[in-house]
């Protein structure tokens, strides 16, 4: 039987000492985790949140993040990602462009700007993906969701 294949995508770090990379599920799903790693403990900087300087702070940790993914694409059957206070239309854009589909892509929303992300994603082709909401960062959330996915068993 082959095993399921999710990403787990976020700017921010929610597991701490984790690399980016596959892991091997102790069940039925392996999960290729994406987080941020080198932008301290939570992944951004608390002080600089808004305009378009933060959009670009954004696509440079989300960058490469983007090309291990679209290596992998083929591959993976769906993909979670942590939505912030910006970012949501980049999310959108990616994935629109590499051919996912609501059906695979599910989104985790910051309460921050969560009715402008929401919005957002209601008005594009992931109208009908699922939406989850978190606490600020997505830390813990993100968190349940990596645990969640490395531990199913069928």
């Amino acid at each position: 039987m082959n095993k399921m294949r999710v990403a787990v995508v976020s700017f921010n770090m929610f597991l701490d000492g984790q690399c980016n990379g596959w892991k091997n599920g102790n069940g039925d799903i392996d999960v290729l985790l994406l987080q941020n790693r080198y932008e301290g403990e939570m992944g951004r900087d608390r002080f600089n949140t808004g305009g378009e300087k933060w959009s670009e702070k954004m696509r440079d940790i989300i960058g490469p993040f983007w090309d291990q993914f679209l290596s992998e694409l083929a591959t993976i059957n769906g993909m979670v990602v942590y939505v912030g206070t910006s970012g949501v239309k980049n999310i959108i854009e990616f994935a629109s462009e590499n051919g996912l589909t609501a059906e695979r892509v599910k989104f985790v929303l910051c309460p921050c700007s969560r009715a402008h992300e929401e919005e957002v994603i209601r008005s594009s082709v992931f109208s009908r993906s699922f939406i989850s909401y978190c606490k600020c960062g997505g830390n813990s959330t993100m968190g349940d969701i990596y645990d969640f996915y490395i531990n199913y068993k069928e």
